[in-house]
């Protein structure tokens, strides 16, 4: 896995990964490809339809050659920038649970310097010992931190982390530059948000290189027929069962002239999230439109980001038949729990009440804030959305029953 993962970030173009596909299946001898046991539809399913954190388990990191994920990779290259997403994540997860989780603490600190995080560990000593109560009867204990890394690094790799409490610096030690990790386990979660964002910016980097995506997967297919590949044939398969749309557009905007108030007070109406989109870039606050911009990239949002876009929409009255749409596009959707945690924040599941929209204040400080975004609270509309002066006051009134301190 890891020289899949070398080879990944190593090229510059889709023929660089078709030329390492070929070469790797060249050096490996044809028993072990043939006796490679891989239910490569199930493997498809698993990579890029509907994330399922189970699933995880179901194929072992270790079982898979290197071309499988090689091949994975081109063909995400082939689908979009979503697709791209999922991969890398799967990808990721796969090498968090499977490769990183069972090497010693040497060789994950050699992983993280190849990619590029300048981790640091201490065999010997601790680099900082904390005492801190834990468990219930408050039992002082002595917390031995062993890794390190500078705060710049960690500032930069748990940039989407830095919304959920474990993962803000005031959980760790800081001291001269470095933020003090004590387990391995959350080393290994790091390099693992690490790895999906540079896999899927470098897969994206090479797609737009690509002239033609298409024949890149040809050639792909091609190669792995004259290897007598079963992939080959899953693929077909997998490409005759999609139905590949593209994603809304999320720069696309639509008549301010023709949104009328009526259209704001009926957006349960909206069907489609393309409208929604539309309707988002012209009357959706600067942070709300930033975190539908990134689920239409196909990127992943954090559980604050997911919690601020469903309030919002959800008490502007958006159909949470649509808000499961619009979580759709992240690179782990499951419906079953999508479904459940909209329903759930809509008051129709659960505890059956309805949560509100985090406040400006809260915005801020969990990052989400456009600082430069010229609102006040997250329910203004600016002014620059010309309307005339009784409309623009009546769709004010509108979002300021949200309740963010209007």
């Amino acid at each position: 896995m890891e020289k899949a993962l070398t080879a990944i970030l190593s090229s510059t173009s889709c023929n660089d990964l078709l030329r390492f596909l070929e070469e790797t299946l060249q050096e490996t001898m044809l028993g072990k490809i043939l006796s490679t046991r891989v239910d490569f539809d199930e493997l498809l399913e698993l990579v890029f339809h509907e994330y399922r954190h189970e699933d995880r388990g179901k194929q072992p990191a270790h079982a898979l050659p290197d071309y499988v994920y090689v091949s994975l990779a081109i063909l995400s290259i082939a689908l979009g920038d979503i697709y791209i997403h999922r991969f890398a994540l799967r990808f990721s997860r796969m090498f968090q649970f499977d490769v990183l989780a069972s090497i010693d603490d040497e060789s994950l600190v050699r992983i993280g310097y190849g990619l590029g995080v300048r981790l640091e560990y201490s065999r010997e000593k601790c680099f900082k010992e904390v005492m801190k109560n834990v468990g219930r009867n408050n039992v002082v204990a002595t917390i031995c931190y062993r890794f390190r890394i500078p705060i710049i690094d960690y500032l930069r790799i748990a940039r989407k982390l830095l919304t959920e409490i474990p993962w803000k610096l005031s959980s760790f030690p800081i001291s001269k530059g470095y933020v003090y990790i004590d387990q391995k386990e959350k080393i290994a979660r790091l390099l693992a948000e690490h790895m999906y964002n540079i896999v899927s910016s470098k897969l994206k980097n090479i797609r737009a290189e690509c002239e033609n995506t298409e024949a890149v997967k040809s050639k792909m297919l091609g190669i792995l027929k004259e290897f007598g590949i079963p992939l080959a044939d899953a693929v077909e398969d997998f490409m005759n069962s999609l139905k590949i749309q593209p994603p809304p557009s999320a720069t696309k905007r639509i008549d301010v002239e023709n949104i009328s108030i009526k259209m704001l007070k009926e957006v349960s109406s909206i069907s489609s999230v393309e409208d929604l989109v539309a309707l988002a870039q012209n009357l959706f606050p600067p942070c709300i439109r930033e975190l539908i911009d990134t689920l239409m990239r196909g990127e992943n949002l954090s559980h604050h980001q997911r919690f601020a876009l469903a309030t919002f929409l959800i008490n502007i009255g958006v159909d949470t038949e649509l808000v499961v749409k619009l979580f759709s596009y992240s690179p782990d959707f499951n419906e079953k729990v999508a479904r459940y945690q909209v329903e759930h924040l809509a008051g129709l599941k659960g505890s059956k009440k309805k949560y509100l929209v985090y406040s400006c204040n809260t915005m801020k400080t969990l990052g989400m804030c456009k600082s430069d975004c010229g609102i006040k609270k997250p329910s203004s509309i600016p002014e620059e959305n010309s309307y005339e002066e009784a409309e623009s006051k009546e769709l004010r009134q509108v979002f300021c029953r949200l309740d963010l301190g209007c």
